[in-house]
């Protein structure tokens, strides 16, 4: 990459951004879970496996190789390796401190973005030929309670198709084309291979459960995966000061930026609302789960506890791939835990997130494919240069606040499940 190239080309966003790098100098692909493996397929695929020098990653557990190629220690590499260019093909929420330490390195380093993830999967995707027949189990809540670690999981499994975008968002752009489920088939699942098991994780459809029995059918295998609702919550909360959810716009504007106050606001704001309206909030678990009582029988509907998945992970792994119908045995010792949780910092730096979050949000629901404009690239790098703050806590206040709200429905859970939660939530 030339070091006069102006840095709004640091995302990959198409393809051809990819290509373009291929064909004039080597890269190091940084990040060996789906997203770096799926760009090593790639390159793969159209014959340009030279270019990468290796795969590189900061910690933790990796194979030797992947594909032919070394899989090597971020720190000791990057020291001693010529000029090359880095591809940081991780989640979004840890590319800022990736790109930060390749920088202590003087390296050159672009983004591998969603849109490309997407776009590599469907030119994989035409490369095989089993199609699409039908969906065999979907994991349909909650947000905040693991779904992305728990679609990382599953994703390495052999005999499981996963749809090759974690959250499709079906049931918010399905009225605006011709042919829905083929466009769904089509973009999210191409390359299954015989016998695999077809799955989806798609959180968004919590609250969708007679749309789900009428477009999926009856013989699906649900998933939900719970959380102590106040943690959940409190990870929501977050999440939404993060990415521009919330309309937290004024509270950041009157606190002069983010303030733990905001989260009484948003207590009072949302769920005391629900509470008033009667309707549920997203995180009273038992009411939602009913929903899908109603049109599946108990027996196709598993409830996976998100603490339990983490201190037995082996064990709870393999009760879910047992549920689904899956011949894997999960081999990992951890889960790979996803999405850390840091806040805006400030008014003008939120609001470039909220900007960035509906302007996806209209791509995804109206099928824009056309090439993205300066303004979205613009937002990512505001994002990515944004002051954050992280290790938010909760007040003690707060906390017994969110106890008492979800008191009565942890108790109807445990009611319906014969599970006594005190142990593991409160």
């Amino acid at each position: 990459m030339n070091k006069g190239r102006d840095s709004i080309s640091r995302y990959l966003f198409r393809i051809e951004d990819l290509k373009s790098h291929l064909t004039s100098e080597d890269v190091v692909v940084y990040g060996a879970g789906s997203y770096g493996k799926r760009l090593v397929d790639y390159i793969n695929s159209i014959k340009a496996q030279e270019r990468i020098q290796a795969i590189v990653v900061t910690d933790g557990e990796y194979e030797i190789e992947y594909r032919n190629i070394p899989i090597l220690d971020a720190l000791s590499y990057l020291e001693n390796c010529e000029a090359v260019t880095i591809i940081i093909a991780v989640s979004v929420l840890f590319q800022e401190d990736i790109a930060s330490l390749v920088r202590k390195f003087g390296k050159n380093y672009v983004y591998m973005t969603d849109e490309l993830y997407v776009a590599m999967g469907a030119e994989l995707d035409k490369k095989l030929a089993e199609p699409y027949h039908e969906l065999d189990f979907m994991l349909t809540g909650f947000i905040k309670c693991g779904t992305t670690s728990l679609y990382h999981a599953l994703y390495g499994c052999e005999d499981i198709y996963l749809s090759k975008q974690k959250e499709t968002q079906f049931f918010t752009w399905c009225h605006h084309v011709k042919n829905p489920a083929r466009i769904l088939q089509e973009e999210y699942f191409g390359n299954i291979r015989e016998e695999q098991i077809i799955g989806m994780i798609d959180p968004d459809f919590t609250w969708e459960a007679e749309r789900v029995h009428a477009f999926f059918g009856s013989d699906i295998k649900i998933l939900f995966i719970v959380r102590n609702p106040v943690k959940a919550t409190f990870s929501l909360f977050k999440s939404m000061c993060r990415v521009g959810g919330g309309n937290f716009a004024d509270a950041y504007n009157s606190f002069g930026g983010f303030d733990i106050r905001m989260l009484d606001e948003y207590i009072e704001r949302d769920l005391e609302r629900c509470r008033r309206g009667y309707q549920a909030y997203i995180f009273e678990y038992i009411y939602w789960i009913r929903q899908y009582w109603k049109v599946y029988p108990k027996n196709q509907v598993k409830i996976i506890f998100f603490e339990e998945l983490v201190r037995e992970t082996q064990a709870e792994m393999n009760s879910i791939l047992n549920f689904i119908g899956s011949r894997s045995t999960y081999k990992g010792d951890s889960l790979p835990l996803e999405n850390k949780g840091y806040v805006m910092a400030n008014q003008e730096d939120y609001k470039a997130a909220e900007l960035l979050h509906k302007l996806k949000n209209q791509m995804r629901a109206f099928r824009v494919t056309e090439n993205p404009d300066r303004q979205l690239q613009e937002l990512c790098e505001q994002i990515m240069k944004a002051k954050k703050i992280y290790d938010i806590e909760m007040t003690d206040g707060q906390k017994e606040r969110l106890e008492n709200f979800f008191a009565q429905s942890v108790r109807e859970l445990e009611d319906a499940l014969g599970k006594d939660l005190s142990k593991i939530w409160f």
